[in-house]
């Protein structure tokens, strides 16, 4: 990657920010910005529709907020199914850690709904820094006391509501397949709970 990582970043996210407007999400948009997002998807370490989604919510969240779905279907003039197909893309991007996520506060109850996204502050620093994309670190604990407390945050995030249940089950096994050098977490894995 070119030493100047930081304005061929921005400018690249700027490139798509500004053309993904009224984009509607079709594929002749996509094919259009495929150069920015090949750059973009090379920095992040992503497919290119996530590079997409990256370089949107980043730009987003510099105005001020973070991003939910109804932001990003007002901005792309589209139908809200069309933003539903890629769901997956905005949970990829949460596991990979570029993305982070909470709920909203909003009555309606219904899945991906009332997700926030915030772009990675370890991301902006690093492009903002002139750096190569972070590194995500193993979430690798050094005993099984880390381990209960690490699982009793998120008990106690599913508790409160600050995430749902598929986001408790989702990191609960990566924590699991994490800390597999533990003879107690091996064993519990090992009996398949």
């Amino acid at each position: 990657m070119e030493k100047n990582i930081k304005l061929n970043v921005l400018k690249n996210i700027g490139k798509v920010y500004e053309r993904a407007e009224n984009c509607r999400l079709q594929k002749s948009f996509f094919q259009k910005i495929d150069n920015e997002l090949d750059y973009l998807s090379q920095y992040f370490g992503s497919s290119k529709r996530e590079a997409f989604f990256i370089a949107v919510v980043f730009a987003l969240n510099y105005q001020g907020n973070s991003v939910n779905l109804n932001d990003m279907i007002q901005y792309f003039n589209c139908n809200p199914m069309k933003i539903l197909e890629y769901s997956d893309d905005f949970e990829t991007l949460h596991e990979k850690d570029i993305f982070s996520k909470q709920q909203s506060n909003r009555r309606i109850k219904l899945a991906v709904a009332n997700d926030e996204f915030i772009i990675n502050k370890k991301i902006t620093e690093a492009i903002l820094t002139n750096k190569p994309m972070p590194e995500k670190s193993k979430e690798e604990l050094n005993d099984v006391i880390e381990f209960l407390e690490e699982f009793s945050i998120l008990s106690g995030q599913r508790e409160a509501d600050d995430i749902d249940t598929f986001s408790l089950m989702r990191k609960t096994n990566n924590l699991i397949s994490n800390n597999l050098h533990l003879p107690l977490i091996r064993k519990l894995k090992d009996f398949q709970l």
